[in-house]
Order: C-alpha cells, then sequence, then structure tokens
C-alpha cells in the first residue's frame, strides 16, 4: 500500500499516511525503508522527529523537516520576526505550504514526522493543516504514532479523517516461535507461550530477551532484562547515563558531559561501554540516543528522588543564557520545573523560567504550549508560598488561554486574576483582567447579577487607571460602550470609542474595538455596514500579529456574507474552518460548525443535521459558549419547523424564553411560543403571550441580531390567530427588509426569505395579490439562496395565496406549485407537510356545475347529484349568481331594475334634492362597481370596506325616509328590492336543499343576499356553474 501511495504522489496525488503501534514495533524501520524506495524514485525527503520527554521548542521537528526541504531558509518562519509573511500563525502555516510547493515543483517531496504524539498542540496543529492540504500534490506526509493504548500521550492527535491509516502489531505466536528458530534457539511450546506473553511477539523486545540470554530470560519480563543489563554496567557508566538520561531521548554529548561534570572524552568511554550492551546508540561524535524509552525510564529509575531534583536544577542553570532562544528556554523551564519543589527559590526560579519560555512561544505563536507554561508557572507561584504578587502572572495564563479560544477557561481565570489584582491593589493588571473577563463575544455574561458584577468591575478598573495606561482605557471604554448596546443603549458611543481607537495607533487594540463594534452592530438595520469594518478587522489584526482577532474577522465575514445572502459565503466558511483549525481555535470551530449544521438544514439533509447539531452542541458546552443551548434551539427548531413537527418543541421554547440568562432584546424565542402555541389550538396562551411582547409597541421592539427571526415568529402568530391588525402592522416594519435572509444570530440557521414573511402576512391581510407578489419573489430568493427545504414550503405558500386569487390560471399553477413542492420534500423527511400539501391538490381542481332549463323547470347538476325545482322567480335569480362568481350584483338589477336607473326614477323630496340625489346616484354606481372590480381581483379586504360603504349610504337613505313619517320612492325601491330578493332566493334555496341537502347547505353558504348580492365559491370546494341551453 505504501509504494502505491508513493507511486500516486509522484503522479501529483499526494497523501497522509498515519502509522500507527506500540514502541518499538517498527514504525520508524518502516519509515526507513519508505524513505529509501522513495529516494531511489527521486523523491525529495525531509524526516524530523518529535522530542518525547517535553522540552522541546514549540512548531518541533518543524524547524528541523524544512531546513531539509529548503536548506534552512523557511527555518525561521516560526520565529516572531519574520517579516516576509503577516504576523499571523494561520499565514505562517500557508507559507510554509509554499516552501513544500516549491520543493515538490523540482521533485516530488516524502516528509515524514515521526512520534507525533510527542509533538506540541502547535506542531500538531501545522500537522493537521498539511494533511489536509497535501491532496493534488506531488507532496507524501508520512506520520508516526504511539498507540494510545501504551498509556497517556502528551497530546492525543486526531487525525483519522485526515490521514490513510496503517496499523503495526506484534507478531503471532507461531511467527514468534519462527522467529527464535530462525535465530538458531530451540525452543518448547511451554516457553514458547511464556515468550509471547512477556513479549506480545514484539520484535524489539524479543531481540531483548535473546540478546539477554536467550528465550528463557523471558521469565523475567522485557524491563527486568533491561534493568540487568543496566545494573551490569559500571558504577560511573550507570550513574552518568541516568543522568543524561533527565535530558531527553536524544542529548548532547556535551550537555550530558557538563551535567555529569566530566568530559566529553570521559563520558564517550561511558557511552561506548552501554552501547555494547544495546542500551544507546552513537550517533555521530556529539549526539547520542537511548534505544528505547524503556531504557530511559529504567536508567532515571537509578537516581534517588533528591538527586534527580538536583540534577534537574544543574540542568536549568546549564541552559541559562540569552533570552530568545526558544529551544532553550523551553528545556530550562522543563528542568526548573522539575527541581521546583526542592525550595522556594527553585520554585522562583522556575516560574521565572516557565513565564520567558512561555513568552517565547507566543512570539512564535505557540499558544497552546504557552498556556500549558504559564498553568505551570502559576502552579510553582502557589507551591513556593512567597509573597510576590501573582496578579500579573494569572492576567498573562488567562490572556493566553482566551487566544486558544477555550472562552469559559479563560473567563475563570481572568476572574481569579481580577480578585488577585483587587487583594494586591495593582490597578494595571486589575484592568487587564476586567478587560478580558468581556471575553471575545459581546454579552458573555448571561446572568444578570454576574452581568452587573462584571460591568461594575469594568468601571471600577477604569476610574482607577493613571492616565497614561491610554490602551487600557480605551480597551475598557469600549468594552462598556459595546455591551450596553446589547442591553438596548444607543449604538453611537461605541461607534464613538471605535473613532478614538483608529487615533490612538495601537494595532490590537483597534482589532478589538472592530470587533466588539461589530457585534454591536449586528442587526438588519447595519447589515450592509458591517463587512467593511470586518474586512478592516482582519487587515488590522494580520497586521498587528493578533491572530485570534484576525479569525474574528473572517468569522464575521463569513457571517456578513451569509446575512447578505452572497455567494461567496460558503467559500468563506471553508476558509474559515481551515483557519480555526489551524490556529486550534475551538470558539470559532463551534460557529464554523453551527453554520455547516445550518447549510445541511439548507440542502434538505435533516437528518444529517439533527445529529450534526447534537454534535455542534457538544463542542458549543465544552467551549463554554453562552449561546451553545439557544443555539441548539434554533437548529433543532427548524429542522422540527420543516418537519411540519415543531409544536412538539413548544417545551423547550418556552423554557429558553423564559430563562434569566436571555437578553432582554431577544424576544424571537418569546415570539415563537406564541406562534406555537396559537397553531397548536392554545389560543388564549398565544394571545396572552403575545400581549405581553407587544405591550410597548411592535415598531419599538428592540433590535438584535435575531430581530428578523422574531418578526418572522409574530406573522406566523397572527396567521394562525387570524389578526389582521399585527399583520399588516408587521407587514410595514418588515418591508425595508425584503431583500434579507431570515438568519438569526451568526447566520446558525435560515428560514429563507424575508420576502416569504411579507407575503404571509399579505395573505392573514387578505391582499391575495400582493401575497402572491411577494411570495413569487420569495420562491426565486430562497433558490438562489440554495435552501431547498424552504423553496418547497414556500412554493406550497404561493400555491395557496393563488387558490386565495382564484383567479384566471391561478389554480392551475397552484396544482403545479403544489405537485413540485411535495415531489422536491418527500426526499428530505417533510411527510408532515407533504400530506398537508396534498390536501390543496384537491381544491385546486374546480368542480363542474351545469344548469338547464326545461319548460317549467330548472335543473341543477353537480358531480352525481341532480335537482329538479319549479321556475320561480328566486331560481332565476340564483341561477343569474351562479353563473357570475365573484361578482357583486344589487338587489335592484336583480328585481329588474338599474341600480342608476332606480335612483333617477325617485322623486323629489324636501331631504334630497336634485344634487343630492345625483350625488348619491353617482356614489351608488360607483361603490356597485368598484365591489365587481374588487371582486374580480381578489382583493377581499377592498370588497368589504366598498360593502360596508354601500351599506352604510343605504342605511342613511333608509333612515332620511322615515323622518316625519313620509316616505321616499328610492329608498322604498331599494329596501323592496332587497327584502323580496332576499326571500325569493331563500325560497329557492329551501326547495333545493329539500331534495339535496349537501347541495342546499353548499348554496347557503356560498351566496350572499342584501342590498348587493354576490355568489363567491368555496375555497376548499369550488364548484364553476354553466348555464346550458336546452336542446
Amino acid at each position: 500500500m505504501l509504494d502505491d501511495v508513493l507511486v500516486a504522489a509522484a503522479g501529483g496525488e499526494g497523501s497522509a499516511v498515519l502509522v500507527t503501534g506500540p514502541a518499538g514495533i517498527g514504525k520508524t524501520a518502516l519509515c526507513r525503508e519508505v524513505a529509501a524506495r522513495a529516494r531511489r524514485a527521486g523523491f525529495t525527503v525531509a524526516w524530523g522527529g518529535c522530542w518525547p520527554d517535553g522540552g522541546a521548542p514549540p512548531w518541533w521537528p518543524w524547524p528541523e523537516i524544512l531546513g531539509a526541504v529548503d536548506g534552512g531558509r523557511g527555518a525561521d518562519l516560526f520565529g516572531a520576526a519574520h517579516d516576509a509573511v503577516e504576523p499571523e500563525r494561520f499565514a505562517r502555516f500557508t507559507a510554509i505550504l509554499r516552501i513544500l510547493d516549491a520543493a515538490s515543483a523540482q521533485a516530488p517531496l516524502l516528509v515524514v514526522v515521526d512520534d507525533i504524539h510527542a509533538a506540541d498542540a502547535s506542531a500538531l496543529l501545522l500537522v493537521r493543516f498539511l494533511a489536509r492540504s497535501v491532496p493534488w500534490r506531488p507532496v507524501l506526509l508520512l506520520l508516526t504514532r504511539r498507540d494510545a493504548a501504551a498509556g497517556p500521550q502528551p497530546q492525543d492527535p486526531d487525525l483519522h479523517d485526515e490521514t490513510i491509516p496503517v496499523t503495526l502489531g506484534g507478531l503471532d505466536r507461531a511467527d514468534t516461535g519462527a522467529l527464535v528458530r530462525a535465530w538458531g534457539e530451540p525452543i518448547d511450546d511451554d516457553l514458547l507461550t511464556t515468550l509471547f506473553r512477556v513479549t506480545g511477539g514484539h520484535p524489539l523486545h524479543l531481540r531483548r530477551v535473546m540478546a539477554m540470554g536467550g528465550p528463557h530470560e523471558a521469565r523475567h519480563g522485557v524491563r527486568e532484562v533491561i534493568a540487568r543489563a543496566v545494573r551490569g554496567l559500571s558504577d560511573h557508566a550507570c550513574r552518568e547515563l541516568s543522568l543524561a538520561a533527565l535530558l531527553g531521548p536524544a542529548p548532547s554529548v556535551f550537555e550530558a558531559a557538563t551535567l555529569n561534570r566530566i568530559s566529553p572524552a570521559a563520558l564517550r568511554e561511558s557511552l561506548a561501554e552501554a552501547a555494547a550492551d544495546g542500551l544507546v546508540e552513537l550517533v555521530g561524535r556529539s549526539r547520542f540516543t537511548f534505544t528505547h524509552e524503556l531504557v530511559r525510564e529504567v536508567l532515571v529509575e537509578q537516581l534517588r528522588p533528591a538527586e534527580e531534583a538536583e540534577a534537574h536544577a544543574r540542568a536549568a542553570d546549564l541552559l541559562s543564557g540569552p533570552a530568545g532562544d526558544v529551544d532553550r528556554l523551553t528545556r530550562r523551564a522543563r528542568h526548573a520545573l522539575l527541581a521546583a519543589d526542592r525550595s522556594a527559590t527553585d520554585a522562583r526560579l522556575a516560574v521565572t523560567a516557565c513565564r520567558a519560555a512561555a513568552r517565547a512561544m507566543l512570539d512564535s505563536f505557540g499558544y497552546e504550549p504557552a498556556a500549558d507554561l504559564f498553568a505551570a508557572a502559576v502552579a510553582a507561584h502557589e507551591r513556593a508560598g512567597t509573597d510576590e504578587p501573582r496578579a500579573p502572572l494569572l492576567v498573562e495564563h488567562a490572556e493566553t488561554v482566551l487566544r486558544c479560544g477555550r472562552l469559559a477557561e479563560a473567563r475563570a481565570l481572568f476572574d481569579t486574576a481580577a480578585r488577585a489584582a483587587d487583594a494586591e491593589g495593582d490597578v494595571v493588571a486589575m484592568a487587564s483582567a476586567a478587560a478580558g473577563l468581556g471575553g471575545v463575544w459581546i454579552n458573555e455574561h448571561r446572568d444578570r447579577w454576574d452581568r452587573e458584577r462584571v460591568a461594575a468591575l469594568q468601571r471600577r478598573a477604569l476610574a482607577a487607571l493613571p492616565p497614561d495606561e491610554a490602551h487600557l482605557r480605551h480597551r475598557l471604554r469600549l468594552r462598556l460602550a459595546a455591551e450596553a448596546v446589547y442591553q438596548g443603549g444607543p449604538v453611537d458611543a461605541a461607534v464613538a470609542a471605535l473613532d478614538d481607537a483608529r487615533r490612538l495607533g495601537d494595532g490590537g487594540v483597534l482589532a478589538e474595538a472592530l470587533s466588539l463594534v461589530h457585534h454591536a452592530l449586528l442587526t438588519p438595520r447595519h447589515t450592509a455596514d458591517r463587512l467593511p469594518l470586518a474586512d478592516e478587522l482582519i487587515a488590522v489584526a494580520s497586521r498587528a500579529g493578533e491572530g485570534m482577532l484576525a479569525l474574528l474577522g473572517l468569522c464575521w465575514r463569513t457571517v456578513d456574507l451569509f446575512h447578505l445572502g452572497d455567494h461567496r459565503a460558503e467559500r468563506t466558511l471553508t476558509e474559515l474552518g481551515r483557519r480555526a483549525d489551524a490556529l486550534g481555535c475551538l470558539s470559532i470551530r463551534y460557529i464554523v460548525d453551527a453554520i455547516s449544521t445550518m447549510l445541511l438544514i439548507r440542502s434538505g439533509r435533516l437528518e444529517e443535521a439533527e445529529a450534526s447539531a447534537s454534535a455542534c452542541y457538544d463542542l458549543g458546552a465544552r467551549v463554554g459558549d453562552p449561546d451553545a443551548m439557544g443555539i441548539l434551539g434554533a437548529h433543532l427548531m427548524s429542522i422540527r419547523w420543516l418537519q411540519g413537527r415543531d409544536v412538539e418543541m413548544l417545551p423547550m421554547v418556552e423554557e429558553i424564553a423564559g430563562s434569566p440568562g436571555l437578553n432582554p432584546a431577544e424576544f424571537a424565542f418569546q415570539a415563537t411560543a406564541a406562534s406555537l402555541a396559537a397553531r397548536d389550538g392554545q389560543r388564549e396562551k398565544a394571545e396572552q403571550t403575545l400581549d405581553r411582547l407587544l405591550e410597548p409597541g411592535l415598531e419599538v421592539l428592540p433590535e438584535s441580531s435575531t430581530w428578523l427571526a422574531g418578526m418572522l415568529a409574530i406573522v406566523e402568530a397572527a396567521r394562525a390567530l387570524d389578526n389582521r391588525e399585527l399583520a399588516r402592522r408587521a407587514h410595514a416594519v418588515l418591508l425595508p427588509y425584503a431583500a434579507l435572509p431570515v438568519m438569526p444570530s451568526l447566520a446558525v440557521t435560515c428560514f429563507g426569505s424575508v420576502e416569504r414573511v411579507l407575503g404571509l402576512a399579505a395573505l392573514v391581510l387578505g391582499d391575495r395579490s400582493l401575497a402572491v407578489a411577494h411570495l413569487e419573489r420569495a420562491v426565486a430568493a430562497n433558490r438562489d439562496l440554495g435552501n431547498l427545504p424552504v423553496t418547497a414550503v414556500t412554493r406550497a405558500d404561493l400555491a395557496e395565496a393563488l387558490m386565495a386569487r382564484c383567479g384566471p390560471g391561478d389554480r392551475d399553477r397552484a396544482r403545479e406549485l403544489v405537485e413540485r413542492a411535495c415531489a422536491d420534500a418527500d426526499g428530505m423527511g417533510m411527510a408532515a407537510r407533504t400530506a398537508a400539501w396534498r390536501g390543496i391538490l384537491g381544491r385546486t381542481v374546480a368542480r363542474d356545475g351545469t344548469i338547464r332549463r326545461q319548460n317549467r323547470y330548472w335543473a341543477l347538476t353537480v358531480d352525481d347529484r341532480r335537482v329538479v325545482v319549479a321556475d320561480r322567480i328566486g331560481v332565476r335569480y340564483l341561477v343569474r349568481l351562479l353563473t357570475n362568481p365573484d361578482r357583486a350584483v344589487p338587489a335592484l338589477e336583480l328585481a329588474g331594475t338599474p341600480a342608476g336607473a332606480a335612483l333617477a326614477a325617485t322623486s323629489s323630496q324636501p331631504l334630497a334634492d336634485g344634487p343630492a340625489r345625483a350625488a348619491y346616484r353617482r356614489r351608488v354606481q360607483q361603490l356597485t362597481d368598484a365591489l365587481s372590480t374588487a371582486d374580480a381581483r381578489g382583493d377581499h379586504v377592498g370588497s368589504e370596506r366598498l360593502q360596508s360603504e354601500l351599506d352604510a349610504l343605504l342605511d342613511e337613505l333608509r333612515r332620511m325616509t322615515g323622518r316625519g313619517g313620509r316616505s321616499r320612492a328610492f329608498v322604498d325601491e331599494s329596501e323592496r328590492a332587497r327584502t323580496a330578493v332576499r326571500k325569493a332566493i331563500k325560497r329557492a334555496i329551501d326547495e333545493i336543499a329539500a331534495t339535496e341537502p349537501e347541495l342546499g347547505l353548499m348554496l347557503r353558504t356560498t351566496v350572499t343576499t342584501g342590498y348587493v348580492c354576490r355568489y363567491t365559491p368555496d375555497p376548499v370546494e369550488p364548484v364553476t356553474w354553466t348555464h346550458l341551453t336546452s336542446s
């Protein structure tokens, strides 16, 4: 298999291979064989091994590997002052990738990283970055790792998704016997069983046993065999090698000799003795290695604890020197820590050494090992029990942990640092801790008491700072202003603080200010304003070497592009994920996973999305993101909503809505609770929830990142409650945002275009044509967003609007839309919705009814129902209405007198002279014509308004007629026509119902009488009547 991947890499299809197995199984030997074959095939080979005992500089062994690749020119990329790339860790990664690209352009490249279980977190992040980057490059990345079963590892690199696994194991029992016999040693079954049990078939252990006297030595065990070899050394050699073992797996001869206070030549004599017994291997004249980790462990065990601690102290002193050498500083810190328990003086030296090494690591972007060293320094400081201030050390530790993206841990550390600084009277450390306590985002402290406590601490720290601490003063002022925005305060103060930060000229302060102000502007109103801030943040933070803030800038840019519906968003999300992984920033990795879950929902992969939402929540909770529960709720709510099962979420939504940690500006969960309750038939609860929510007024609801989602829920509630006034107001406030998608928070879910919400509001209002226009645009917008399930939902919504409008061609179009929506949704697990949508299909096919006059009778037929009634005046009125659906017909006209003629025929009266009668005539005619137009257009709201005005006008005329007991001809005719027509139509319908009750019931519900009469087809089962002439 390894030959195959070599051939593939030579052809430009690179890969990463992870070889795992227990120590000494032959992983390194296998890699040497692969390297030899690669060289013969024309590969350039670069090899680096990690240090399993700690003390290596950050990024090791990558400086060594790059030295082999480009002659050492790239090794200084791991320093703090490299000018060729931006001072930000991801930029270093891409620069390293460019070096590998340049080398592989000359010849295919094999990079071997041995013992990655011993690499620090920074080096592992680079390994993961390169493992994901080598496909389609002529590069083979070959990694070895000790089995986790061998015990706890310095690091636990999970590279299964990026690598091809190769697992090495020991020989089986039969092969073990065959190998021993091949070495010329006889062995019986009982002895073979013992040998196999002790060595596990491990070739290295087998060789060690055979070297110490053959298979009979197996009964002592491998460790005992090694211990016997160590005890067989001369006393001085045993002691010298035991001290040298403290320096690591591959010490230099000079350092080991100095630690032993002997000459290098004297040490080489002891090394020769140990090499003869197979305990060490010489690497030239300057370095040697122990043949196995067990050898080094056994040697260290020969030292008494006091001897070991004293040797570590000497080693720390040996490694003293000028600052800047990260390798030396890291090794010195390790030895100083191991000697710290000797005395308070040693502990103080350990603290100093750890801080120096950690700061050097930060300059080299080794955030994770630096955080570990600061933690060790804090522990050493506490063990020392000195009176020296610890607040500055605690602040450094907290700031480094925050750079790693471990939010909850950093908050706790900043809190501890603030308390220590307060106790020590250190106002600068107090201010640094207070600023850091705010975290990465705004509103990280959700408990009201905790939020107020932190704000008070920040205000107190700001007041105590001396004037010359301008940077800290700016940070605290900006933090307080930004937090105030999330509590309903104006954004102007935060923007002003950002302008001050620009004038200050400090890149780090400006980058933090840009991120906080961007967060403060996370509302629909500022959607178009935020992207320039995100781009500026990326540039400023990169120049300042603020890797975490540069990553935040890319995160904000990604969110902004999604909120704008920009097609570049997904590509930017991919880049954000790569950078978050490269930097090891779990807090941003969580946001990437949350948005990726949204994309799964948007692509209709709902089952996958639900599993992803659960895993995402686990990461968010581990990181300590305060929104983890809310984002899980948003994910699940989206999925259940699409599945038509969102009412199941009501208890969870109510719990979140009532949480004391919920931001007062976030009303979306309360609105959603009202909407779900309304659709669950709990009308009273829904109305009470809405009343509480909307008491200040819908138009003044606080703006937030979830404002659009909250408005969607309010419209859904208005729809379920048939609240036209609420729908009207919601439509008005949403209209400016019609072009935006409903994507709450950091684009963690997507409910489609705002146009859909506007269409639903218009449906509640009864303006079918407006609803159709909005929903037509919504279908196009949701398709453009790639939101497959919401596109299906919107098609069904549009079909409903078309059915309600019932214009020419609307029913056919509605049928096509529903069929397409059902076909799309069937493959996305939306069974409940498709079942409801298929009910619409039955409404899209109008039933045909026929009317035929036969002599003195009328025959009305619908489906298989037929009724014959006598030719009466009421039946004629009914036929006129049925064959003119949705048309307003005045009773006067049905009675045989056009409305205008009836008005013209009225006599003059004192209270209604000629001009007045003309005005009444014109207005009645106008209202009658407008009613017909509104009905044809499907504008039921307008139709109802016109009908009300016409009825009011005629009521007023009737009132005038009754004054003084005198009758007026106009009012008499209108009233008589209304009464006569109503009675005639009622008799006709009663006669039909006597024979066909269902047909009679349908006519009673669809035919209305009054001054104006109308047939309005049933929207569920419409009947189209045709008057057939007699044959």
